[in-house]
């Protein structure tokens, strides 16, 4: 799980990700953030006075936030989060190891691997329609 340390002025929070899009607003709402999690800018978001840093216990995880540049946005972090976390068993060590090794050069790449590979294994009979 990726975790968030949210700081809004003087308050701060620390949320693990992935989570649902209104459990993620109620928590920014606690540290006095109105802004959805789509227009907060990673790191340091000047316009809405937050600043968001990433940390993990597990090493997937770590590198995974080194996919993340100021110009994404927490949702796009909760999305990368969800997706790592829903992986099809047909390919999770494979995308789990490009994310520890380095292998993807920005998170688009990353997302484009995961739906190519997701589609594959669903013409493949591997998953099913409802599989993510």
């Amino acid at each position: 799980m990726l975790s968030a340390v949210i700081r809004h002025g003087e308050k701060t929070t620390i949320t693990g990700l992935p989570r649902a899009d209104t459990g993620l607003q109620t928590e920014l709402l606690t540290i006095g953030v109105t802004a959805p999690a789509r227009e907060l800018k990673l790191f340091n978001d000047e316009k809405h006075d937050v600043e968001i840093q990433f940390g993990s216990g597990d090493r997937v995880s770590q590198h995974l936030s080194r996919l993340f540049t100021e110009e994404h946005t927490l949702a796009d972090a909760n999305t990368a989060a969800w997706l790592m976390q829903h992986l099809d068993e047909s390919f999770k060590q494979e995308i789990e190891d490009n994310v520890y090794y380095d292998r993807y050069e920005n998170l688009e790449e990353l997302i484009d691997d995961i739906r190519i590979r997701t589609d594959q294994a669903i013409s493949d009979g591997d998953i099913g329609m409802g599989g993510m």
